[in-house]
């Protein structure tokens, strides 16, 4: 049994990032009648249960004896219909614990940052491919119960999947069961389609990156066409043709023939709506990386102006055609006969679409090939380059959905993930950013993302309503960012001068706020004479020497005189300043401040 859900995570919006992968690990944990789903499966003979979660669907699939169809259908039907009185806050942060566990494995092995740096290259900020399948540690942090109940609502209903039974059963004996545990299922909202194509670079691109790795590894990336396209098929068996086989066009030039590479592949990554198209070499170590870039790009250059020949077709095609059928021999399973119907139903609504594949594939010639690479090969390219060396990237910050930070007037674009850029820069004024904006979530989500140091756990919990706020604190701890010209910026760092001439005559003033680096005292004054302390807080009053400025008198109100602004309280009692008797008193807010 094989069920397709019409939801991936490029269903995802903004901010809900790995929520299809998320759930899918909640679907095993467990419906209202079902509390655990595999024993009773496993006690009828089923072998082990699984799921899985990708760009366009997420599946699930178990193989049970015949028998056992009845029990397995009405387990589904249960956890599509009766899963969310099952889902509890306790299950919900187990299971995130479970995916970001599982995001820290994929992130620490060898060239796993990788794949993060090549989606973003190839695609915009806010295309459906370009965040990963599971999702970023900031968004996993910040799915309540409210927001994985709303999910499973909007994309978990009867008429968003498809459901294949395949092997030792048929329809006359099917239909009547699966009407009978899913007919009562209410429907569910209409999932709104979603336009993910292609992308063409304005202009080719280049990336490099340190890591842990043993090898430099140099990749060629372009995105593709969809499944559907027709040249779809051509670009499969064309990329294959080049770094597939083992005797490949990369392996003949680069690994027995020069011998500058350690390992080289290429692949056609087809998805429903795009592809990734990829050739990567392990540079040999010891081989200069100039010339090992250069025979790389000479090798597809050459390739792509002749195109393949008919001997390489052929092998290529046969290759590619064994290993379609030899999936087909299994019933279920992620490859099986269940899955391939399944996929054919969802993304070309035709269950029957392997076979228009199949012979397609066969039909291929070396002109049809060498046309299609030419066309999408031919494109600017994105050129990625992993260098052995410390881990200069962090995993937990990468794989979101990615924003582009609105420019000041005249200025350049930034976006996400900038390196060497000045905090000031990439965010620019606040009330500027806001005005253009208008959301203040997707900013404070940037800045701790690009500033997990300097941000505190209280910021991050005040990322989701006061991101302006946040940007406040971070201009005034980050060192990059303490030198903004904005007029918060310039409160902080004169708040924190008062602050150090305060503490150099005997008072407790520390720089809390604003980096000591970026802060020049001013010179010492007189007491009488120094001008009055700010800071980014407004303060309620302004300090005052009792001896040479007396006190307004009350009002009926109990206030001083000059009535209070708005958005002021009246002040506290007054205290006696213990660093200097001779003057007065000083209000504990002033004494705050200087503290």
């Amino acid at each position: 049994m094989t069920l397709y859900y019409k939801v991936g995570s490029k269903n995802e919006p903004r901010g809900k990032t790995g929520f299809a992968h998320l759930y899918e690990h909640l679907f095993f944990g467990g419906s209202a009648n079902v509390p655990n789903f595999d024993i009773p499966l496993e006690g009828a003979g089923s072998t082990s249960t699984n799921g899985s979660t990708w760009y366009d669907r997420t599946n699930y699939v178990e193989t049970v004896p015949t028998g056992a169809l009845d029990l397995a259908l009405f387990m589904e039907s249960d956890r599509m219909g009766a899963l969310l009185p099952a889902v509890t806050q306790d299950k919900l942060d187990k299971q995130r614990g479970v995916v970001q566990n599982e995001k820290r494995q994929g992130d620490n092995q060898p060239y796993g940052l990788a794949e993060y740096l090549t989606a973003e290259g190839l695609f915009p900020v806010g295309h459906p491919y370009r965040h990963s399948t599971i999702g970023s540690m900031a968004d996993l942090d910040a799915a309540t119960l409210a927001d994985v109940q709303k999910w499973f609502t909007d994309h978990y209903g009867p008429n968003n999947v498809v459901l294949v039974l395949s092997g030792d059963i048929d329809a006359t004996t099917a239909r009547p069961m699966v009407e009978k545990w899913f007919g009562a299922i209410p429907r569910g909202p209409e999932v709104a389609p979603v336009a993910a194509g292609p992308v063409t670079l304005s202009a080719p691109v280049s990336r490099e990156m340190t890591d842990q790795v043993p090898v430099l590894r140099i990749s060629r990336d372009w995105s593709g066409p969809g499944l559907n396209d027709a040249d779809a098929v051509a670009l499969r068996i064309g990329m294959h043709i080049l770094g597939g086989l083992s005797s490949s066009r990369l392996d003949n030039a680069l690994v027995r023939g020069n011998q500058m590479a350690v390992s080289v592949r290429a692949s056609a990554m087809v998805f429903e709506q795009s592809s990734f198209l990829n050739a990567t070499m392990d540079v040999k170590p010891g081989v200069d990386r100039v010339a090992a870039e250069a025979e790389l790009d000479r090798v597809m250059a050459e390739y792509i102006a002749k195109g393949p020949t008919e001997d390489e077709v052929r092998r290529a095609v046969t290759s590619v055609l064994s290993g379609e059928i030899g999936g087909l021999e299994q019933v279920g399973g992620f490859s099986g006969k269940g899955a391939t119907l399944a996929e054919g139903e969802v993304y070309s609504g035709d269950p029957a679409k392997y076979k228009a594949d199949l012979q397609a594939i066969a039909a291929l010639s070396p002109a049809t090939v060498h046309a299609a690479l030419r066309k999408w090969l031919g494109r600017p390219v994105y050129k990625l380059a992993v260098v052995p060396g410390v881990r200069t990237e962090d995993g937990a910050t990468m794989g979101g959905w990615g924003m582009r930070i609105p420019p000041p007037k005249g200025g350049r674009q930034i976006r996400e993930g900038g390196e060497n850029r000045p905090c000031s820069e990439a965010h620019g004024s606040a009330r500027r950013a806001r005005r253009r904006t208008g959301v203040s979530l997707d900013r404070a989500d940037d800045l701790v993302q690009r500033h997990p140091r300097c941000a505190r756990p209280q910021d991050r919990r005040a990322q989701a309503r006061h991101g302006h706020r946040l940007r406040r604190r971070l201009r005034g701890r980050c060192p990059r960012y303490a030198g903004h010209a904005g007029p918060h910026a310039r409160h902080a760092r004169r708040g924190h001068e008062d602050a150090q001439r305060h503490s150099d005559r005997g008072g407790a003033g520390t720089a809390r706020r604003v980096h000591p680096d970026r802060c020049q005292p001013r010179q010492q004054q007189p007491c009488r004479e120094r001008s009055p302390p700010t800071s980014r807080r407004r303060l309620r009053s302004r300090p005052t020497c009792s001896s040479t400025r007396p006190s307004p008198p009350p009002t009926s109100s109990g206030r001083a005189g000059r009535p209070w602004p708005s958005w002021r309280r009246p002040s506290r009692p007054q205290r006696t300043c213990r660093a200097h008797p001779e003057c007065g008193t000083l209000r504990r807010s002033s004494l705050r401040a200087a503290r």
